[in-house]
């Protein structure tokens, strides 16, 4: 193998690490992102059960202001989540363009290596072949 084929293997070994790593911050990423709408997804169906849950009557202003407070603060907490979850809807975004990316650039090292191997092989065979002809050449003249 050709000195220049040792490095570029050495180049190809480095960037499937590469492509390892953005793999797992992919799924880091994604794992993440199922939590955050399981999250969300639990907070919409509480705030749901509270609503249609027959509640008793507040019998005072102080109990109403409390029910009512309750709700302000579980919708808060809902808006808080969605942002949550958009923002980690971008990461996700990023990593999986991130992981793409290495993902290509790896392949085209991985093409590059191939064709300098059969360029190689290609050079071998040539001159193997010229080789073969001037001891055949050598050979006829011998006999002449």
């Amino acid at each position: 193998m050709s000195a220049r084929l040792e490095r570029l293997a050495v180049v190809e070994r480095l960037r499937g690490l590469r492509v390892a790593e953005a793999a797992r911050t992919l799924a880091i990423a994604r794992a993440r992102l199922a939590t955050h709408r399981d999250r969300l997804c639990e907070l919409e169906q509480y705030r749901q059960a509270c609503i249609e849950r027959p509640q008793p009557r507040p019998t005072g202003i102080a109990q109403l202001r409390s029910v009512g407070l309750f709700l302000q603060h579980l919708d808060s907490a809902i808006v808080r989540q969605r942002q949550t979850l958009a923002d980690q809807q971008a990461v996700c975004e990023q990593a999986a363009a991130q992981w793409q990316a290495r993902r290509r650039q790896s392949e085209a090292i991985v093409q590059l290596r191939e064709r300098l191997q059969r360029d190689e092989a290609r050079r071998r065979q040539r001159h193997e072949q010229k080789a073969s002809d001037e001891l055949a050449t050598l050979a006829r003249r011998r006999q002449a």
